[in-house]
């Protein structure tokens, strides 16, 4: 699966595809192997990958280890929320306070508050991870 997303200070309306992205998260580790995670990559672009090791690839990469992380907060592989936490820590592009507020807005309605605060730790966990390198 693919997904995009674009991030500016001014309202952005375009919807279609990214072919030279600036940064590429990978939450499923195995996919490093299985297809080119940096095709179409802009010079100086950056990646933020669900991996225990360095995988070898020539654009700036941030590693850390989601799934176990995600295991031992919320108590299943689901990496989504650790990942937004080391987005954030990895680029700069977002606070880690305004992705506690979103996920609040998203899961809160959905998830019952224990399940909420162990997905914002979750988020913490991977922003925390990867300010420490």
């Amino acid at each position: 699966m693919e997904a995009y997303g674009r991030i500016g200070d001014r309202r952005i309306a375009e919807r279609g595809s990214i072919t030279k992205p600036d940064i590429v998260t990978v939450l499923n580790p195995a996919l490093t192997q299985a297809v080119n995670v940096e095709a179409g990559m802009n010079e100086g672009g950056q990646l933020i990958i669900n991996a225990r090791k360095d995988q070898g690839l020539s654009h700036e990469t941030v590693y850390l280890d989601a799934t176990e992380i995600a295991v031992k907060i919320l108590g299943v592989p689901i990496t989504n929320t650790v990942m937004l936490g080391a987005f954030a820590a990895a680029t700069g592009l977002v606070t880690v306070e305004s992705v506690e507020k979103g996920a609040r807005l998203i899961l809160g309605p959905r998830f019952s508050e224990e399940k909420l605060e162990r997905n914002l730790d979750a988020i913490r966990a991977g922003y925390e991870e990867v300010k420490r390198g």
